[in-house]
């Protein structure tokens, strides 16, 4: 009886440490998932424009790679839109208006048919970068819908999209090259037209 005790003690005092033991692993681990968790925030944060939250240009530039190495057999477009005369928004209206106009642009293209097969990107002040599978042909939807919303924009400055596209033919470019075919297709457009 006394040697059964006795092993049932050691057994039940063993379950106790085990559990104390888990109990401090636990916490441990809730701790660590916590601190990959802020630091996830953290990189998301700095992988976004502030503005709109679109991506950043280096975000941008990493995401477009992965995705091309990722589905090589998908054909790819970079697109470029800009707003012709944006620098006059600030200058008449003020930043606070210019800034609205970019959250405004932002929204719209983020809720476009087929927004959620591509990565966007805000560059810099009226820039912004897209890319997307050739077969979609979004830059034909994007232009049309910016178009529209400019033009019903409420300020009095006439106001119109520029957009290039560079249907990515050779992969092996960088992202950024990528992107500055899209800027020539969009100037020489402009060149054109202007």
């Amino acid at each position: 009886y006394d040697d059964g005790y006795l092993r049932i003690q050691q057994m039940n005092n063993q379950l106790i440490n085990s559990q104390r033991a888990l109990i401090k692993s636990n916490k441990q681990l809730k701790e660590v998932l916590k601190q990959i968790r802020e630091a996830n925030s953290t990189i998301a944060l700095l992988e976004r424009d502030e503005l709109t939250d679109l991506y950043n240009a280096s975000a941008f530039y990493k995401k477009a790679e992965k995705m091309i190495t990722d589905h090589p057999d998908t054909a790819w477009e970079v697109i470029i839109l800009d707003i012709d005369r944006f620098k006059l928004v600030n200058e008449l209206f003020g930043r606070a208006a210019g800034d609205r106009l970019i959250k405004s642009m932002s929204v719209i293209m983020q809720g476009l048919e087929h927004a959620e097969e591509g990565i966007f990107a805000r560059i810099f002040a009226d820039t912004f970068y897209v890319l997307m599978p050739q077969k979609i042909q979004f830059y034909n939807i994007l232009s049309d819908k910016m178009s529209a919303f400019l033009e019903n924009y409420p300020l009095p400055i006439n106001l119109h999209e520029k957009v290039g596209v560079y249907f990515i033919e050779d992969k092996t470019l960088s992202i950024e090259k990528m992107c500055d075919r899209a800027r020539l297709a969009m100037d020489r457009l402009k060149q054109q037209s202007g």
